[in-house]
């Protein structure tokens, strides 16, 4: 995949003039490349390169649909990784997810599909590895005061 980790490196440095595709789609297609050939930290600096890189896009849009937009690519992310059984990652996009304020003025698009996908395969891991994935997930940590 040299070639699409090249692509996707010349569209995220373009912050000229950026825009949500296609970066998203290759970005996607590179993450999911990583995350069939087991390179999950590649995926995840990717992933997270793209959100950055959506700063910039998202800050042009009026009243809260940038945060709305987010949001939405958050859950996403969650669900490609809950797709590839990377369900501790899928906690952590999905735990951003929440975390965003609810849009007042967009509404909301279900998370049900995802939530339900991780929330089964959280479920077969063995009981002290899932003990500790949901304690990171729920309670309280550096950086984030809240209970999920």
């Amino acid at each position: 995949m040299p070639l699409l980790e090249q692509v996707v490196a010349q569209v995220i440095g373009n912050v000229q003039n950026p825009n949500e595709e296609p970066a998203r789609a290759l970005t996607f297609q590179l993450a999911k490349f990583y995350l069939t050939a087991d390179r999950s930290s590649d995926a995840k600096k990717r992933l997270e390169d793209f959100l950055v890189y959506l700063g910039p896009v998202y800050a042009r849009y009026g009243g809260d649909y940038g945060t709305f937009r987010r949001r939405e690519m958050l859950l996403q992310i969650a669900g490609l990784y809950a797709a590839h059984r990377r369900f501790p990652e899928a906690l952590e996009f999905l735990g951003q997810y929440a975390d965003t304020p609810v849009s007042r003025d967009y509404g909301s698009s279900t998370s049900a599909g995802t939530v339900k996908l991780v929330s089964a395969g959280v479920a077969t891991l063995p009981a002290a590895e899932r003990y500790e994935v949901l304690k990171k997930w729920a309670l309280p940590v550096e950086g984030r005061q809240s209970i999920r």
